[in-house]
C-alpha cells in the first residue's frame, strides 16, 4: 500500500448494530491488508475499543453512537475510538484480572499489540508499526 486509506463511521451502542459495523469494518481493512495475522491484530482492537465504548462509556444506551477511525498507512496503522460518555480514568494499577470479572482486560489487550496507545478524555487513540 503506497498511500493512506481512511476507513471512518458511527455505529450506534448495542450488540447487534456492533457486529455488523465491525464486519463491515474488517471486510473494508482485509481490502489494503492482505496480512491475516495483522488483520487479526487489528481486529482485536476495534473489536475491545468499540465494546469498552458502548458498554462503559456509552452504558449501551442506543441513542449514543460510538466513533471509528482506521487509518492504514504504508508503514502504520491508527486506530482512533470514541463514545458519548464522560470518559476513562485510565489507571493501569486498576487493571485486575486475578478474579473472575476482570477488569480492565480489554484495554491490557490494546496496549500489548500496540506502539502507542493514548487515552484523551472518551477518545482512545492506537498506534501500530507495520
Amino acid at each position: 500500500m503506497k498511500e493512506l486509506r481512511t476507513i471512518e463511521g458511527s455505529v450506534e451502542s448495542d450488540m447487534l448494530s456492533l457486529r455488523g459495523f465491525i464486519a463491515e469494518a474488517m471486510r473494508q481493512v482485509s481490502f489494503y491488508i492482505s496480512d491475516i495475522d495483522l488483520q487479526y491484530d487489528i481486529r482485536l482492537i476495534i473489536d475491545e475499543l468499540l465494546l469498552n465504548g458502548a458498554q462503559h462509556g456509552n452504558d449501551w444506551d442506543s441513542d449514543k453512537k460510538v466513533y471509528l477511525l482506521v487509518e492504514l498507512g504504508p508503514e502504520t496503522v491508527s486506530i482512533v475510538v470514541r463514545d458519548e460518555g464522560r470518559g476513562i480514568d485510565t489507571v493501569r494499577e486498576a487493571f485486575d484480572c486475578s478474579s473472575t470479572r476482570c477488569n480492565g482486560r480489554g484495554l491490557f489487550l490494546v496496549e500489548s499489540i500496540c506502539e502507542s496507545v493514548r487515552y484523551e478524555g472518551n477518545t482512545i487513540r492506537c498506534h501500530m508499526n507495520i
